[in-house]
């Protein structure tokens, strides 16, 4: 968590470079991170427990989900959580959140956010959910450490048109996830 500013400050830096420009530091995101920690806290007078709850659910989602996914090993950290369902159900949990902080808050703005968020659910998520199913369906395992091992044995071949139209969905399911916020 700590080198993952770094890359972001990086790939702003090349990005910059690329157009031409000089951009901001490598270590840009630091100094972000630095000053958004000494604010003080900022909650909408009508807000509820959800408000304040959300951040926590999103970190803690995003932590398990990391944690339940092979990433350094062909095992799964959390083996006996770490399947497709779980993970499946914790990003709609974290989606859900986001989506029911923004409502809480009682901005217009908001709203039309927690809107676009959902919509982005709509279209995103059944792509995910599918191409994760069919690599479960492949490995005959919804277990994602069964699945790494798998594909890292050569069990489930990278040569399947099954495996590229998979990866290929899950590509442009994965940018428009991670655009979202920026688009």
């Amino acid at each position: 968590m700590a080198v993952a500013p770094f890359f972001s400050g990086f790939a702003r830096v090349l990005r910059a470079k690329i157009h031409s420009r000089k951009g901001p530091s490598i270590f840009q995101d630091y100094r972000d991170i630095f000053k958004l920690i000494k604010r003080q806290r900022v909650v909408p007078a009508q807000s509820s427990w959800i408000f304040c709850l959300t951040p926590y659910v999103m970190m803690a989602t995003i932590l398990l989900i990391a944690m339940m996914t092979p990433i350094l090993t062909l095992q799964s950290p959390l083996r006996m959580v770490g399947d497709l369902i779980a993970i499946v159900y914790l990003f709609a949990l974290g989606r859900f959140f986001f989506a029911a902080a923004g409502l809480d808050s009682g901005s217009g703005f908001a709203g039309i956010g927690a809107s676009r968020e959902m919509t982005l659910a709509a279209l995103v998520e059944p792509t995910i959910i599918l191409v994760l199913f069919v690599m479960g369906l492949l490995a005959g395992s919804t277990d994602i450490g069964v699945i790494s091992q798998k594909v890292a044995t050569g069990e489930i071949s990278y040569y399947s048109p099954t495996v590229w139209l998979a990866m290929a969905a899950f590509s442009i399911a994965a940018f428009i996830e991670i655009c979202g916020g920026i688009l």
